[in-house]
């Protein structure tokens, strides 16, 4: 006779059962733990670093024109708190400058004339240059005062200037820099942009008073782009950030005026 199973077996069978719903129910509480976790994180972050969560959305649209004059600042931060500053110029209605015409341009802020380490003419040649004293608070630094004729087959004219020993940048901590940039009212150029680049991989840290309209990949370089045409008073660009590490990609000035 076929044997009867018992009550025990079957107990013993819808106990097992009975463990793995529980283990399930057990892990569906956990995730729904963790994401919970996930969530107070994100909030204490929105609220400790509010332009940071903006800055870092999205790319942004582009306010490229023709019109002029105009020009372009780019300030390219790099390893050991050095700086890359590139200054491009569209002169009224792209017309070229007349021959012998004489425009001046001026370089960045640097503690001794020795902290200037390269200089490159953009679509012009260097006349004569000379060291010059800060202005008003600025004057334990110093800047070179380019004097440039544009060249004949170009339709603008700036200078590229790769410098050390900076006031632009100043330590938070050992890791993390602040880099401050002036952003002074004007009324003459048509449009004025000023263009921020960190190597691909630099963490931001925040950024205060002015906000970047945009904010591309160049190459190896993350760009961030301020509108500075028609601020109503002085204004300023804070950005913090850990300190670059490494040897970054070159970047191509051009492509970022285009970018714009």
């Amino acid at each position: 006779m076929p044997q009867r199973k018992s009550r025990l077996q079957g107990s013993e069978s819808k106990t097992r059962f009975d463990n793995t719903q529980l283990r399930i129910l057990q892990a569906v509480i956990i995730l729904m733990v963790a994401f919970a976790l996930v969530g107070i994180v994100v909030l204490v972050l929105d609220s400790h670093f509010p332009a940071t969560q903006f800055v870092l959305r999205g790319g942004g649209p582009s306010r490229y024109t023709e019109v002029t004059p105009r020009y372009i600042d780019i300030w390219a931060v790099r390893p050991g708190d050095r700086l890359r500053f590139v200054t491009i110029f569209h002169p009224e209605g792209g017309v070229l400058l007349s021959e012998g015409n004489i425009v001046t341009v001026a370089g960045p802020l640097v503690l001794r004339e020795e902290s200037v380490e390269q200089v490159e003419p953009l679509g012009a040649e260097i006349v004569e240059s000379e060291f010059l004293a800060g202005p008003g608070a600025d004057s334990n630094y110093v800047y070179q005062l380019f004097k440039l004729e544009q060249s004949p087959d170009s339709d603008i004219y700036g200078i590229d200037v790769m410098a050390a020993d900076v006031p632009y940048i100043s330590p938070i901590d050992q890791t993390t820099r602040q880099l401050a940039l002036g952003a002074p009212s004007q009324t003459f150029y048509e449009q004025v942009v000023v263009a921020v680049a960190f190597p691909r991989g630099t963490r931001i840290v925040d950024i205060t008073e002015l906000q970047p309209y945009r904010r591309v990949r160049v190459g190896g370089w993350v760009v961030y782009y301020f509108d500075t045409t028609a601020l109503p008073q002085q204004g300023a660009i804070r950005i913090q950030y850990h300190q670059p590490q490494g040897s970054p990609q070159a970047l191509d000035p051009m492509e970022v005026d285009a970018r714009r």
